[in-house]
């Protein structure tokens, strides 16, 4: 029996094919519009990412398609190098044929594992399916010392250096997807220690201990995904309540998260989708009482903040809305859609300049062409709501003019207006609301006395508006201190 020379082995074809197949879905979703640098998990689902209730609620196809999904170009570009680097290595080792069914295997392992640790974690990545690559050269390696294969002596030691230090940096990354990266480890030294090596030229050839080797793999995969199914049962019925509030079938929907709720009444996922379907049938009270239980439940999530803010202003809650709004602001402040909506909060309290304020800062934020126009829509509308300005040349009344010792206390006042704006700023709140209390009471005695002048009415409203930021700010400070876990302001 003849020892096969890898040094003429034909090109990589295989790894070749997977480093441009993962390149083409990452070109492909790119072209489609999401993010090239840190895409949300959202975006990546419609690709076919892997997130438990839709997994195990009729779509395990996603175990696979979220092996060629990658979470920005740079989580791509490390995975197709370390593919690279260790595709031509383990495809003439295993031959192409082979070698295809460790990559598939431990990819899809790695996705089972992932699931079955955190199944409410979106992921996505080729990680597990490369390191699968790199255990199964190194248990192959091992069973073949002796062999003179036509590969430096020092790679056995630099794939296990390579492993190794993968799996520190992943550990000390909380973003990582470390159990992702164990399955696909735990697949390739089982796969490459079962394998058989190739003795002929062809490198097609798969032997009968290598298939029954992979045919073994698959079938634990496939119990491991069954498994899953049986720790997490109620992920299936949110996985199906998620597809029917899409499509509008509310009602059945809520049966099916009350069912959920009923045997996990921590999952914060049903919480938030049952504040959905209320939502889609105006129970906003309801929707409200279950985004309440979310969001104590997660801390510094402002999704649910948002979701209910706008149920709050659903049922005519401005303050509380607008509160729920700007703690959203203080988590993610360039959320475009939050100043939007913010805005229209305002504008429904009668405050058109925050109002106008919040839409100029959707406009300057928003990624999308609907959320800006509407944004330049509100302010069209802003502007032909507000007074018309005088016309060039006309002469505006004259204002009544303030006795000496007024006109001084008018100048007070509005330094006190801005010095109580600078205590907002600083969160110095019961300050800043004694100030503005007091320079409207100051102001409202001034405009009583001087009833056809135009400055003080307009220093009143002033105090009045800014009072009112006072309280949106403290009590938007309170909701994300209260996640935080710290130590709420007093509001005034």
């Amino acid at each position: 029996m003849t020892t096969p020379s890898f040094a003429t082995e034909p090109r990589p074809i295989i790894t070749r094919l997977l480093v441009s197949l993962n390149v083409a879905v990452f070109i492909a979703t790119a072209v489609a519009g999401v993010s090239v640098i840190d895409p949300s998990g959202e975006a990546l689902l419609r690709w076919g990412a892997d997130f438990g209730p839709r997994t195990l609620s009729g779509e395990p196809w996603r175990l696979l398609t979220s092996t060629f999904l990658h979470f920005g170009i740079i989580h791509l570009a490390l995975n197709m190098w370390c593919l690279w680097a260790l595709g031509t290595l383990a495809e003439p080792l295993f031959g192409w044929a082979a070698f295809l069914l460790l990559y598939l295997l431990s990819g899809l392992g790695g996705s089972v594992l992932s699931m079955l640790v955190h199944p409410m974690v979106v992921s996505a990545g080729a990680s597990g399916a490369v390191f699968g690559v790199a255990g199964g050269v190194i248990t192959f390696l091992l069973r073949s010392d002796g062999l003179k294969f036509s590969v430096p002596t020092k790679t056995l030691g630099s794939v296990v250096g390579f492993v190794g230090y993968n799996l520190a940096y992943s550990f000390a990354r909380p973003n990582v997807d470390i159990a992702g990266h164990i399955g696909g480890l735990v697949v390739g030294l089982l796969l490459g220690a079962m394998s058989q090596r190739r003795v002929t030229d062809d490198a097609a050839r798969l032997t009968v201990p290598s298939l029954t080797a992979a045919l073994a793999m698959a079938l634990v995969i496939g119990y491991g995904a069954h498994r899953a199914q049986r720790l997490h049962p109620s992920l299936a019925a949110l996985g199906r309540a998620e597809r029917d509030v899409t499509a509008g079938a509310y009602d059945r929907a809520i049966a099916e998260l009350d069912s959920a709720l009923v045997r996990d009444p921590d999952l914060v996922e049903a919480h938030r989708l049952l504040a959905r379907a209320y939502a889609g049938t105006r129970r906003w009270q309801e929707a409200v009482a279950e985004l309440d239980t979310a969001i104590r439940r997660v801390a510094d999530d402002p999704g649910l903040l948002f979701e209910r803010g706008n149920a709050q202003l659903e049922l005519g809650h401005t303050d509380r809305a607008i509160a729920d709004y700007a703690a959203v602001l203080r988590l993610a402040p360039r959320a475009a859609v939050a100043h939007y909506n913010l805005g229209i909060a305002y504008a429904r309290r009668g405050d058109g300049d925050s109002a106008r304020a919040e839409f100029e800062r959707a406009l300057a934020n928003a990624t999308n062409d609907t959320l800006r126009r509407d944004a330049q829509n509100a302010l069209t509308h802003l502007a032909r709501a507000s007074p018309p300005h005088l016309p060039v040349g006309s002469v505006e009344p004259p204002a009544t003019e303030l006795a000496g010792g007024d006109a001084q206390l008018r100048d007070r006042l509005r330094t006190q207006l801005a010095q109580a704006q600078d205590s907002l700023d600083r969160g110095r709140y019961t300050a800043a609301a004694v100030t503005l209390r007091a320079v409207e009471r100051e102001a409202r005695g001034l405009a009583a006395r001087y009833p056809d002048n135009l400055d003080l009415p307009r220093l009143v409203s002033d105090s009045r508006r800014s009072l009112a930021r006072v309280r949106d700010a403290c009590l938007a400070e309170q909701i994300v201190a209260e996640r935080r876990g710290a130590t709420p302001p007093a509001c005034p």
